[in-house]
């Protein structure tokens, strides 16, 4: 349950190879930001790792919604699909009878296992990549700052998500809830916080925050968390 070399080792060859899908890769650092016991207990509950001499082969989730189960399976090992799927069926959330197994193109193993044991395909979307090949210039309004990366604020970028994600709204004002999170989130070994993006007011309230991660090894570049405070929507 951390961002640690194992986890990165096994998500990066399977997003190059397979083309499956981000999350793979930055689940490790951001989604795993959750300490003590609650950090043991959520990893028994979400993830399904499975070992074979030191290496992470196949790997499979549940996000939001529960029902919603992931796959990552390391290229190679294939014939395993089919257990995956099985012990998803089977052991994965199941909510008032229904559940969807969310696989992406590059899983053809994965699909046809699936096809197998009865499920069949409901709806498709699409995940788009922008290449960036010129630098963006938007200047800020009046009064708004960015915030140089050596100023940042953990404090304040904690503020800012509670607030940007209507936390303070429906539970209750900022008051450093989910502190160690937002500073395991920042610290992580494979964090690259330098790279995110804050807007501040002019009274230095963090208005807007972009967090980015980086994977030099596939120039992939992912933006989580991304919130505005409501004042300013």
């Amino acid at each position: 349950m951390t961002d640690d070399d194992c986890g990165s080792g096994f998500n990066q060859p399977v997003y190059l190879i397979q083309g499956q899908h981000i999350l793979i890769i930055h689940f490790r650092s951001h989604k795993l930001a959750v300490g003590g016991a609650f950090r043991l207990a959520l990893f028994l509950q979400l993830f399904h790792l499975f070992y074979h001499v030191g290496m992470i082969l196949p790997f499979c989730f549940y996000e939001n919604p529960v029902t919603d189960i992931y796959f990552g399976l390391k290229p190679g090992y294939e014939e395993l699909a089919p257990e995956m799927v099985a012990y998803a069926d089977e052991q994965m959330p199941i909510k008032a009878g229904e559940q969807q197994l969310i696989l992406f193109g590059g899983q053809t193993a994965l699909i046809s296992a699936a096809e197998k044991l009865g499920y069949r395909q409901v709806y498709e979307r699409f995940d788009m990549q922008l290449d960036f090949e010129e630098g963006l210039d938007y200047p800020l309004p009046e009064g708004f700052h960015f915030v140089k990366p050596e100023e940042y604020d953990m404090d304040k970028i904690g503020k800012c998500c509670w607030k940007g994600f209507d936390h303070e709204e429906t539970e209750e004002p900022w008051n450093h809830q989910h502190e160690q999170a937002n500073y395991l989130i920042q610290t992580a070994p494979h964090s690259t916080a330098e790279l995110g993006v804050i807007i501040a007011d002019g009274q230095g309230e963090y208005a807007c925050y972009a967090g980015m991660w980086w994977t030099p090894q596939n120039k992939l570049a992912y933006m989580e968390p991304l919130c505005t405070i409501p004042k300013y929507f």
